[in-house]
């Protein structure tokens, strides 16, 4: 198809195939008779055709699509143009596709990568499908606040996944001000489509800040060959963060622990769980015996101090003799 003969069709008002059949039957005619019978044709019929065709593109895109697209895609547009005017037409081709890719990744970049934030603790917070008791039900209110969860969804990238690190970092921050720092950091990536390279050296950055603060990460969903270099470089971490996104051997991970468990870091602070009610099921176990050791530590300190107690009594009861 020429673009300059649908252009004209289509200034015309034109609405039928008739133009596009004649159209080809011109140019088998011209295959045919050769290209003598062009010499009967005014060069300046051809002349301002051209023109006609040209300053018409130029009108609507440049004129008319200064009110009618983006600030963004004009750019791109008035970039083509002059780069086809300066360089030529494979150089606006090229500088079209160039800036294009720089329109479409500043534009998903304010696409949140988090589809919805998960509220573990507090009343009304949501919980796995295990039936806990009443006791536990109150651990997990008063725990679950420690917890950050996030279902994400789309194609991470560097600029994304950066914002979900900030984000985190911050919520922990904020939690060491009330005393309730993070202590489990849940990613759910059922919606996940896919990872760039560039964002795998910032899922590395996560492991080694919830490493340094003593953070468990637990990831829901990540079973896929999509993502498999976010399984590795959370499980098996990478001492140079720009080649993260080589593969690498399995070795030293705990593959297939229990159930729905399907793999760990040597340390265990790196979690890889079948889907995300594994993952609050996971976080609410470990809550739950967090709780019951601190209760266990306190009533232990509490019965050492009584025998003392009744023995400083005893002492300072006892009358002295001189």
């Amino acid at each position: 198809h020429s673009l300059s003969s649908t252009q004209i069709a289509y200034s015309m008002g034109s609405n039928s195939r008739l133009p596009g059949l004649v159209c080809g039957a011109t140019y088998a005619a011209a295959l045919i008779a050769g290209p003598a019978p062009l010499a009967f044709v005014p060069s300046a019929l051809i002349g301002g055709l051209l023109l006609f065709i040209g300053v018409s593109f130029l009108y609507e895109w440049l004129v008319e699509g200064l009110d009618n697209l983006p600030r963004s895609e004009y750019a791109v547009v008035a970039l083509i143009t002059a780069t086809v005017a300066l360089d030529g037409y494979l150089a606006g081709v090229v500088a079209g596709v160039v800036g294009a890719a720089a329109v479409f990744v500043t534009d998903y970049s304010k696409v949140p990568i988090v589809r919805s934030r998960l509220r573990i603790g507090g009343d009304g917070g949501i919980r796995s499908s295990v039936s806990r008791s009443q006791s536990e039900v109150q651990t997990l209110v008063r725990s679950g606040r420690s917890v950050y969860g996030a279902k994400l969804q789309g194609f991470l990238f560097f600029a994304t996944a950066y914002k979900l690190l900030e984000e985190i970092k911050a919520r922990h921050e904020s939690g060491k001000k009330e005393g309730r720092p993070l202590t489990y950091i849940l990613l759910d990536f059922q919606s996940v489509v896919g990872v760039d390279g560039s964002a795998i050296s910032v899922f590395e950055k996560l492991r080694r800040f919830a490493a340094r603060e003593g953070i468990e990460l637990v990831l829901a969903d990540v079973d896929r060959p999509e993502l498999s270099r976010v399984v590795n470089i959370t499980l098996y971490g990478e001492d140079r963060p720009t080649f993260a996104f080589v593969d690498r051997v399995a070795k030293g991970i705990r593959m297939n622990l229990t159930g729905d468990i399907l793999a760990s870091d040597q340390s265990g602070r790196v979690i890889q769980v079948l889907d995300l009610d594994t993952a609050i099921k996971f976080a609410e176990d470990k809550m739950i015996a967090a709780a019951a050791r601190a209760a266990g530590r306190r009533t232990g300190r509490a019965g050492s101090a009584d025998p003392s107690d009744a023995a400083g009594g005893s002492a300072g009861d006892a009358p002295r003799t001189f």
